[in-house]
């Protein structure tokens, strides 16, 4: 399984904007 660089960016920036909406949803009190 090779990963060609356009998917990694694609999986990378979903899973840091998933991440970040998941913080500012339940970071804040």
């Amino acid at each position: 399984l090779s990963w060609s660089p356009v998917l990694l960016q694609f999986v990378g920036s979903r899973l840091i904007c998933g991440f970040v909406s998941l913080y500012q949803s339940n970071g804040s009190p």
